[in-house]
């Protein structure tokens, strides 16, 4: 289930830090002026004992951060909600950074998320074209 996007990337994902090496492979790895690569993601349930509402995301089944706390406790309510079937739930999502510059002058990777608030299906083309 596609969520709808915002105007632009709205949520700064937390945690990307323990996932460099993933984000690096996704993106080709670092260079000099590093990345702004836009890819589909996943929006994962994280049952964890810290954060009961914990979202996890996943672009192309690599992990990559998580939704910030403070917002994963309204968006995992909205999801079931609009999701009463469980299916994949994916929004769009930019990674950034990544540069390398030099021994100096290095960049690490951030991801961001594109979630329209509040949260809605995407409205899907059924235009068919000219007949």
């Amino acid at each position: 289930m596609p969520l709808g996007a915002a105007h632009g990337f709205n949520v700064d994902l937390v945690g990307e830090m323990q996932w460099q090496d993933n984000l690096s492979a996704l993106t080709g790895g670092r260079c000099e002026e590093g990345h702004n690569c836009h890819f589909p993601a996943q929006l994962v349930f994280d049952d964890n004992s810290r954060d009961p509402n914990a979202i996890g995301v996943m672009i192309d089944h690599r992990a990559v951060g998580w939704v910030p706390s403070e917002m994963s406790a309204d968006i995992r309510p909205a999801i079931l909600r609009l999701n009463p079937e469980g299916k994949p739930v994916t929004c769009k999502a930019k990674v950034m950074g990544g540069w390398d510059r030099g021994p100096d002058d290095r960049g690490y990777f951030g991801v961001k998320l594109s979630i329209s608030m509040p949260l809605k299906r995407a409205v899907l083309s059924t235009a068919t074209g000219p007949a």
